[in-house]
């Protein structure tokens, strides 16, 4: 059977590393005979490493290599060393599900050349050649990606469907950025790097920053200076500049799970920060809900995003999951506003 190659970087992943890698090896089938695993490691400095090395002796398919890297220069890396047929991305701060394998021997089946699915799943040839891997971007590089294929004339498609898999990102260290970073300057400089990519990645102009924010603060301040920095000569140059969000949203193609041999009540998606671009997406949900027949509709009102489920219960999976990570979930479970959509 064709290899499929699965592919990541790691920086300080000690705390979870032998866990995640585990439950892969657990929840992918002949996992030893079909798959491989590579790795870059951004050369950690809490025993990740060393962790990594010790699995190595139990997992032959395992591939490891060492570079100072930012996330998606890390991928890009690993990517390249990859031997498959069929190439994807994982997080290995992630703890994986047996659903998930389930998903990804589905997209063995269904993936094709010139296509690119969940967990950037596709051929080889078309995420190196056509694609042309990762940027050198810390953060929204997986955006960046998605939106570069869709202009390369890469088919984009996304299964509606909950991932089974649960992210820890909280370590000794601290949780998000901070276990990344030793020292407060150390911590402010990377959170500085990280907000100039993720204007650079999704092509943020001021407008599209300031629409999205409700008040101004100093990382909105800094993310507007880099974004009128960045946007005014490729303005002046291409004046069809959209961000990478809206490009995304209009070219990706959406299938319900059903549509593809998957469990019906394993639909799931989430918009991050659904009334920032509703415009758009209010067409993409209309979309979504006509081909769902009976579904639930949530709108967190914490953070203005919006999830479509059937299955209360990986709702709540979800949302509990989402409430350990450092990220804008705020909402209160009781004060979700849910809208029962019925054909």
């Amino acid at each position: 059977m064709p290899l499929i190659s699965i592919y990541g970087t790691v920086f300080n992943n000690g705390y979870v590393i032998e866990e995640s890698i585990r439950s892969l090896a657990r929840v992918l089938p002949n996992f030893s005979e079909r798959y491989e695993l590579v790795i870059v490691d951004n050369y950690s400095t809490d025993g990740t490493w060393e962790k990594l090395l010790r699995l190595k002796r139990e997992f032959k398919n395992l591939k490891l290599f060492r570079s100072k890297c930012s996330r998606g220069r890390g991928r890009d890396l690993a990517l390249k060393q990859t031997i498959g047929d069929y190439v994807m991305y994982v997080d290995l701060d992630t703890i994986f599900e047996p659903g998930f394998g389930t998903i990804v021997e589905r997209l063995y089946t269904l993936c094709r050349p010139r296509e690119m699915w969940n967990f950037g799943f596709s051929t080889r040839e078309t995420m190196i050649e056509h694609i042309g891997g990762w940027k050198d971007l810390n953060s929204g590089e997986d955006w960046e990606m998605t939106a570069r294929a869709i202009a390369n004339g890469i088919e984009v498609k996304t299964i509606l469907t909950y991932h089974f898999m649960r992210n820890v990102r909280t370590s000794k260290a601290g949780s998000g950025e901070m276990r990344y970073s030793k020292g407060r300057i150390r911590y402010l400089l990377r959170r500085l790097r990280n907000l100039n990519d993720m204007v650079r990645a999704h092509k943020f102009t001021p407008a599209y920053i300031l629409k999205g924010e409700a008040k101004i603060s100093p990382s909105i301040i800094l993310a507007l200076m880099f974004s009128g920095s960045y946007t005014l000569p490729k303005a002046l140059k291409d004046k069809t500049i959209e961000p990478a969000d809206i490009i995304v949203h209009r070219q990706r193609k959406y299938l319900l799970p059903e549509e593809v041999g998957l469990p019906k009540d394993w639909l799931f998606t989430w918009w991050a920060q659904a009334t920032l671009f509703w415009p758009l997406l209010k067409e993409v949900v209309l979309r979504v809900v006509k081909k769902t027949g009976n579904c639930i509709i949530a709108f967190l009102t914490g953070d203005g995003s919006l999830a479509i489920f059937r299955d209360q219960r990986i709702f709540m999976r979800w949302f509990n999951n989402m409430k350990t990570l450092a990220i804008r979930i705020k909402s209160d479970p009781s004060k979700i506003r849910l809208l029962h959509y019925l054909r």
